[in-house]
């Protein structure tokens, strides 16, 4: 199960799972619809409040959960909530039920105890997936993204040349804070997705690099 496919890495993951064997069937939950033709490929439409009418639930080995957003994109600090925290927290309980493995997208310095609002929530949604009860839970903080974005964040677009000029300084214990390709997030998601292990993961930067 995707969820996010829309996004910079979850479409990375789609395209790389539709090209591995090792996966036989690929859904994609999501808030509209997405044209594809792909035979491995189903799309569910979901607002996300009713996920208990589905049926695949039984069937599904892991769940890549790259969804998110921005405060200037969802209109306000609660409706960022809305996608960045209680999706992943419903979600969650589903795959605690259905012994689905967790794959969730969070973000480098991610704390509960941040006094920044957009790190707080990273920290709270990785809380909530870790105390919701499931076997195996990846978390992956990655640094600043790069790859091609569908709509343009000026913030991001500015820390992204700052990024890639001062990259080659980032050694050592910098590495931690590295620009990183959001296909190499994707690729280290599906590694962890077929590793047999239970527990809570969590992949921070620099590791996420090495994918």
């Amino acid at each position: 199960i995707v969820v996010g496919a829309t996004g910079l890495i979850g479409g990375f993951v789609v395209d790389k799972l539709k090209d591995d064997d090792r996966f036989a069937r690929i859904i994609i939950l999501g808030r509209r619809d997405i044209e594809t033709t792909h035979p491995k490929i189903e799309v569910f439409i979901t607002d996300f409040q009713d996920l208990d009418k589905f049926s695949f639930w039984a069937e599904a080995d892991c769940l890549f959960c790259c969804i998110g957003t921005t405060i200037a994109v969802a209109g306000s600090k609660e409706n960022f909530r809305k996608v960045d925290y209680f999706i992943p927290k419903f979600l969650s309980k589903f795959c605690e039920n259905y012994g689905i493995s967790f794959l969730l997208v969070s973000s480098l310095g991610a704390n509960k105890n941040s006094s920044n609002f957009y790190l707080k929530t990273k920290g709270e949604t990785e809380d909530a997936v870790t105390h919701a009860g499931i076997k195996t839970v990846h978390i992956f903080r990655p640094s600043m993204l790069l790859g091609p974005r569908k709509e343009k964040r000026l913030g991001e677009q500015i820390g992204k040349i700052f990024m890639q000029i001062t990259d080659p300084l980032m050694l050592g214990w910098l590495r931690r804070y590295k620009a990183v390709q959001a296909e190499t997030v994707a690729k280290a998601m599906i590694n962890e997705s077929l590793k047999n292990e239970s527990g809570i993961f969590v992949h921070e930067n620099e590791e996420i690099l090495n994918a």
